[in-house]
């Protein structure tokens, strides 16, 4: 039909009520004149009988759709619009892995919660670990191709040498890979492939890479159990939403259903990590280490903050 993606695609079931409105989320940048986007932009519905498409309202981040007058049970959407090659609102994610030399992977796609979740899995199954860090300022040109430019002492070139910014809905997007000697503060840049200008840049430290140790046992200088231990009043007081750890521990058979009913049940916050630490009191090296990734994964930002604290 010579339509492309815009947004995520979407299994939509309304359990009870009355269908209103449906605003489905998009990437397309409208900054500008872009009046002839907003008249191509069209929703497509797949149902049993077959596939049909609908006009709707495009605002900054959504279409709009009032009144649908299609079955509200078991739909598919896919929102496109016809021969797009515009700019979009892009994400860039950087994962690093513990392994040596340091291993870094840069992803490069639309801005989309369903491509975030796709490369969560992927990393997930990597051990890669997430450095959060800011999205382009500027829309991006769908469909061109960009070239990754890191200022350390790399072993090699980036792979590939370029990546074109598409749409993939169903696999995560491709990506770059570094490989670093070792752990230090250096540039990355990504640079157009058409009048090479620089469309992004961060900056990753040396100390933002300490978790490699961490994970890869006591051989590093700085190791799990040295770190809870240095830092557990600090967790005690700052970690929120326990339950939420308490639920990732479980997942990973560190602690028992009476250990998480008596985590649960403490009054306070800080009350439950004092009774998680009790229980990591029994967990050997290799718990304490998974237990460091979930924390890891769940507030990067503290346990980076504490990383950094003098000794």
């Amino acid at each position: 039909m010579q339509y492309r993606p815009a947004g995520p695609s979407m299994d939509i079931k309304l359990i009870s009520g009355d269908l209103e409105e449906i605003h489905l989320p998009h990437f397309l940048c409208l900054g500008g004149s872009q009046s002839s986007l907003k008249d191509a932009v069209e929703v497509l519905h797949k149902q049993d009988s077959g596939v049909f498409i609908e006009k709707c309202e495009l605002s900054r981040f959504h279409a709009r759709l009032v009144k649908p007058s299609f079955s509200p049970i078991g739909l598919f959407y896919s929102f496109i619009a016809r021969l797009f090659t515009g700019k979009i609102h892009a994400d860039v994610q950087v994962y690093l892995s513990s392994t040596s030399p340091l291993t870094s992977r840069l992803y490069l796609s639309p801005l989309s919660s369903e491509l975030s979740k796709l490369i969560e899995v992927q990393e997930g199954e990597n051990k890669g670990q997430r450095l959060f860090k800011p999205r382009p300022v500027r829309p991006l040109q769908m469909y061109e191709y960009y070239a990754l430019k890191a200022d350390c002492g790399t072993v090699g070139e980036p792979y590939p040498e370029e990546l074109d910014l598409r749409d993939s809905s169903e696999i995560a997007p491709n990506f770059f890979v570094v490989h670093i000697r070792e752990a230090v503060n250096f540039k990355m840049e990504l640079l157009s492939s058409v009048d090479k200008r620089k469309v992004w840049q961060t900056y990753i430290l040396s100390s933002e890479c300490f978790w490699n140790n961490l994970q890869q046992g006591n051989d590093g200088p700085y190791n799990a159990k040295e770190f809870l231990s240095k830092h557990q009043a600090d967790l005690i007081q700052r970690v929120k939403n326990v339950i939420q750890l308490a639920d990732k521990m479980r997942s990973n058979k560190l602690i028992n259903g009476e250990d998480y009913q008596n985590i649960r049940v403490a009054p306070t916050d800080q009350e439950k990590m004092r009774r998680v630490f009790d229980v990591l009191e029994s967990c050997g090296a290799e718990g304490r280490k998974t237990f460091f990734n979930i924390l890891h994964e769940l507030r990067p930002e503290l346990v980076t903050e504490l990383a950094r604290s003098p000794p």
